[in-house]
């Protein structure tokens, strides 16, 4: 019995994450529809994520989220999942090869989409006042529609060695 509460909760994660994966990357949906499906998929995702985790099974599905709050949605919300994550790790590597402007610029090219591709460059590094390790971002692309977009933003070290975007 126990075996089949836990199979029905991952069902039901699977539909929330399915049904509210739009919304809850921070890109906005025009569709009532979507917005209804994505409010009810976020809710119930979230309940059944309590849920599997009192069981001991972790659930990933919002790891879009991180990535569309270090990139931006000005640019996540231009690329596929997949190119998020390509533009995620560039911005990570950039972040920690410990340079600045082109030496520390990285690359990449959508596994998906030709046309599509970008980087990140560090444009400064400092120490802010609570000591943390921080740099000025300088990420770009170019989107499926062949716009470039860029996006500058002040990331820092956390605590727990991880880049976040400074408030």
């Amino acid at each position: 019995m126990k075996a089949l509460r836990v199979l029905c909760l991952v069902l039901v994660a699977g539909l929330a994450a399915a049904t509210g994966a739009h919304a809850k990357d921070g890109c906005k949906t025009n569709s009532t529809t979507s917005t209804a499906g994505s409010v009810v998929g976020g809710f119930l995702g979230g309940l059944a994520s309590n849920a599997l985790s009192k069981h001991g099974i972790s659930n990933t599905y919002g790891a879009t989220d991180v990535v569309t709050a270090s990139l931006s949605s000005a640019i996540a919300c231009s690329l596929s999942p997949q190119e998020r994550k390509q533009a995620d790790t560039a911005q990570t590597q950039a972040l920690q090869s410990g340079k600045i402007g082109t030496a520390s610029k990285t690359s990449w090219s959508s596994t998906e989409n030709d046309n599509v591709n970008g980087g990140t460059v560090i444009e400064s590094r400092n120490i802010d006042a609570s000591g943390r390790n921080c740099a000025v971002t300088n990420t770009f692309i170019t989107d499926v529609n062949g716009q470039e977009k860029s996006v500058q933003r002040k990331m820092c070290q956390n605590t727990s060695g991880q880049w976040i975007v400074a408030s």
